[in-house]
């Protein structure tokens, strides 16, 4: 004789570990489509035009081809480390999209050249996405900038302080 009262039991146990068996199947195949867009670079290119002020940070505006969700915006940069022997200026550049919909942070490792007669400076370096929120969260990303700074003053042999510039990054992003 069967107890109709552990009936109900036993059926919502079974539905339990039937759903639990969705979950984490689901679970799985969220994994693995993850991994799939992870494993598929993009090539994202930045243009970036930046002003120099006396007793601020860099601000400037930019537009991306490449990057989800966030085609231009602004930017500020935050002086992370100066070599004042040498040619190299670490910055952390932080790009806020257009409309909110995302920021991510950059660092920039750049070489400097030295002002040449025209008043201009040549920088190159490597750009590596450090941080990302909204729209942009997870994204990953590494690359080159190039760049030409403007009216320019020299200060010593190498450091210069400039008036305006201009830069292209090319990266790619996961």
């Amino acid at each position: 004789m069967t107890n109709k009262s552990v009936l109900p039991v036993k059926r919502a146990a079974s539905l339990g570990r039937a759903l639990l068996v969705v979950a984490l199947i689901l679970g799985l195949l969220t994994l693995g489509a993850s991994s799939v867009y992870a494993a598929a670079p993009a090539p994202v290119t930045l243009h970036e035009s930046v002003v120099f002020g006396c007793c601020q940070p860099p601000v400037g505006d930019f537009t991306a081809a490449g990057l989800p969700g966030c085609d231009s915006g602004t930017l500020t940069d935050r002086l992370n480390q100066l070599n004042l022997g040498g040619h190299r200026l670490v910055v952390d550049r932080s790009y806020s999209c257009a409309g909110g919909t995302g920021s991510f942070t950059a660092r920039m490792v750049l070489e400097i050249q030295p002002v040449d007669a025209d008043g201009n400076q040549v920088i190159g370096g490597q750009w590596t996405i450090l941080r990302t929120a909204g729209a942009l969260a997870g994204v990953q990303g590494t690359g080159t900038t190039t760049g030409l700074s403007s009216g320019c003053s020299p200060v010593g042999s190498l450091f210069a302080v400039c008036q305006t510039g201009i830069s292209t990054v090319t990266a790619e992003i996961q």
